[in-house]
C-alpha cells in the first residue's frame, strides 16, 4: 500500500509533467528533424544515390557472407548437435540372419550395454540419475529411421537397444554424450561379422548416412573387391566419430 501511494504521487507530481513535456515538445523536436533529412534525401540526385547505395551495400553485404564462409571464419549450423536424451545401439547382422540369433547377440549386447550404462559413477543411493529406461527391439521396429527412410518392415536380421535418459535437471551434470562414447567404446571390436552402430536421437529430419562413398564400373566382382579394401583400410585408420561401415 506504502508503495503503491508513493508511485501515485511520483506520477501525479513527476511523471505526468514529464510525459506532456516529452510528447509537446522533444517528439516534436525528434518528427521536425526527420522531416527535414527526407525532405533533403528525396530532392535532386539524392534519390539516386540512395537506391545505389542501398543495392550496392546488398551486395557487399552478400560478397562478405560469401567470403567469410570460404574463409571458414563463420559457420553455418542449421541443426544444433544436441546433447543425446536416448542413446540408441543398433545391431545388423547380414540379411537372412535367423530371427533367434539376432536376438542372442541383442541379450549379450544388452548385458554389456547394462554394464556401461549402471556404472558407479551414474549411481546414487541405488538410483541411476542418468538413465531412465532400456527397451530392447529385435526383428519388427529395429531400423534406422535416417537410413531406412522410416519403413517398418519385419527385420529379423536387425535389433535395437534404446536407452532413454533422465531430464537434465537430474542427471547431476554428468553429460549423456559422454556417456554414449562410453557405450561406443565398450562395443567396438568385440563381435565379428555384426555391424554395431551407437547413435544418439536425431534432431531434423531424416538425413542417410553422414559418410557415403559411390563406387562405379562395370565387374560386380571386382566393385565388391575394392569395396572390402576401402573399408578395411578406413577401418585401419580409426577415424574420429565413424563407428561402422558397411557395404
Amino acid at each position: 500500500i506504502v508503495f503503491t501511494a508513493i508511485m501515485l504521487w511520483v506520477y501525479r507530481f513527476v511523471l505526468r509533467k514529464a510525459a506532456n513535456y516529452f510528447q509537446k515538445n522533444t517528439l516534436v523536436s525528434v518528427e521536425n528533424w526527420y522531416e527535414r533529412q527526407l525532405k533533403k534525401a528525396l530532392t535532386t540526385w539524392r534519390p539516386y544515390v540512395l537506391v545505389v547505395g542501398t543495392f550496392a551495400l546488398l551486395f557487399i553485404a552478400f560478397a562478405g557472407f560469401g567470403w567469410s564462409l570460404g574463409e571458414q571464419r563463420t559457420k553455418v549450423e542449421f541443426f544444433p548437435d544436441n546433447k543425446p536424451n536416448q542413446i540408441i545401439v543398433y545391431i545388423e547382422y547380414p540379411e537372412g540372419t535367423d530371427i533367434e540369433k539376432t536376438n542372442q547377440i541383442t541379450k549379450e549386447i544388452e548385458q554389456k550395454v547394462s554394464g556401461v550404462l549402471n556404472q558407479d559413477s551414474y549411481i546414487e543411493n541405488g538410483h541411476n540419475f542418468m538413465v531412465e529406461s532400456t527397451v530392447s527391439q529385435v526383428g519388427e521396429g529395429a531400423g534406422n529411421p535416417e537410413t531406412d527412410g522410416g519403413s517398418s518392415a519385419e527385420m529379423p536380421h536387425r535389433g535395437k537397444i534404446t536407452a532413454s535418459m533422465r531430464e537434465y535437471k537430474y542427471r547431476r551434470g554428468q553429460d549423456s554424450e559422454v556417456l554414449r562414447q562410453k557405450v561406443q567404446a565398450a562395443l567396438v571390436g568385440i563381435y565379428p561379422g555384426v555391424l554395431i552402430s551407437v547413435e544418439k536421437d536425431a534432431n531434423g529430419p531424416p538425413t542417410g548416412a553422414p559418410i557415403n562413398i559411390e563406387l562405379n564400373g562395370e565387374n560386380y566382382e571386382e566393385l565388391i573387391f575394392t569395396a572390402e579394401r576401402m573399408r578395411d583400410y578406413l577401418n585401419t585408420q580409426s577415424i574420429s566419430g565413424v563407428d561402422e561401415l558397411k557395404i
